[in-house]
């Protein structure tokens, strides 16, 4: 007796015609296909077709005119190739990029069962092949130049709580590819681009590219990699917050900075570390004085405005209430104190210089917490 099988639902019926009315999904008789029976030495092998959209599989030598599941038309089918003995199935890996969960399947899920997003947020993983090992992603923040390690950028930087935006792919060098990429100092808030030219605007304080100079590369012997890897290692070392300044004949600048520290207690002895580039360097150097303003948890607005713009530009000490000290630097009444030193030494370190000065004098305005460069980024 022959047998026809229904294309749509794949039923079978036994008889010398086709049914007028498929009893399963109901289409008619022309929605039925005759089964060639094949002999013992002629196995049939039916093609099996996938709906991209449902994953319904029809069988068929053809994809169905409609998926009987969805609705979607022929060619939303792709046919399944099946594999030899030699060659196992391999299930596919859908990564969610913005919780990273993993799903196995031919497509991507409806719905992260993590975070809750659509497929559209899937991305295919692509297996590497023995001899291709598996290379983590690392992403450096811009802004920090935090390193994280991951297919994508994290939805917020650990350190300085900037968003993904703010991460750009560290390309990593093979052993004959040794161009190191070139970086670039904004002379306004000391912000640190890498690329073959300056950004076109400074994410931290707003420039333009005129104000970035070229960094000139200090050979340490190090990788590019293996300063990332220390250097996010250098950002579990705590930090407070300055307003440092110095005087020139008779103009005065400040500049934030996170490098003042006491020295030693006998004699009284303070540091600072600032950029060559930066005016307050230029006026320590001209006037061998620097004073410190500590900063409280209430001065974020004084960061912004001695560390967002360029005294070459503006007086930045203009708009604020401040004492002129025992050595003529200003500082700023509305922190929690100011100390000033005489520079003693001065160490060259190829970027910056290292000022250390003996502690002459100083002033105390109010007892409060001190700021720390953590606290600041948590709460900007």
């Amino acid at each position: 007796m022959k047998k026809w099988r229904c294309t749509v639902c794949n039923y079978v019926h036994e008889g010398d015609t086709p049914p007028d009315k498929c009893p399963v999904c109901g289409v008619g008789s022309d929605k039925f296909v005759l089964i060639e029976e094949s002999t013992a030495s002629e196995p049939i092998e039916e093609k099996n077709w996938r709906c991209t959209v449902c994953n319904y599989v029809h069988e068929d030598d053809n994809p169905p005119d409609k998926c009987p599941i969805c609705g979607v038309g022929p060619n939303k089918f792709v046919l399944i190739e099946e594999p030899t003995a030699s060659e196992p199935v391999k299930e596919k890996k859908w990564r969610c990029t913005v919780c990273n969960h993993v799903h196995s399947g031919e497509t991507a899920p409806a719905k992260c069962p993590v975070c809750g997003v659509g497929p559209n947020k899937f991305v295919l993983i692509e297996e590497p092949t023995a001899s291709e090992p598996v290379k983590e992603k690392k992403w450096r923040c811009t802004v920090c130049n935090h390193v994280h390690n991951g297919e994508t950028a994290p939805a917020k930087c650990p350190v300085c709580g900037v968003g993904s935006d703010k991460f750009v792919l560290i390309e990593d060098a093979t052993a004959s590819d040794s161009v190191k990429a070139k970086k670039w100092r904004c002379t306004v808030c000391n912000y640190i681009h890498k690329g073959e030219t300056p950004p076109a605007k400074c994410p931290i304080c707003g420039v333009g590219p005129e104000k970035f100079v070229l960094v000139e590369e200090v050979d340490d012997g190090l990788t590019d990699k293996k300063k990332d890897d220390l250097q996010t290692l250098l950002f579990n070392v705590s930090y407070g917050l300055y307003i440092i300044s110095s005087i020139k004949d008779d103009k005065l600048n400040g500049m934030v900075s996170n490098t003042f520290i006491q020295v030693t207690d006998t004699p009284l002895k303070a540091s600072v570390c600032l950029g060559k580039g930066t005016l307050t360097s230029e006026y320590v150097r001209a006037s061998g004085v620097f004073g410190a303003s500590i900063l409280g948890k209430d001065n974020h607005d004084l960061i912004k405005h001695f560390g967002y713009q360029s005294g070459r530009d503006v007086d930045k000490f203009k708009t604020r209430n401040y004492i002129t000290g025992k050595t003529g630097c200003p500082g700023l009444s509305e922190t929690l104190c100011f100390i000033e030193c005489e520079v003693e030494q001065t160490i060259d370190l190829g970027t910056h210089y290292l000022f250390i000065g003996k502690v002459v004098d100083g002033d105390g305005f109010k007892k409060e917490e001190p700021m720390t460069y953590a606290y600041y980024h948590a709460t900007r």
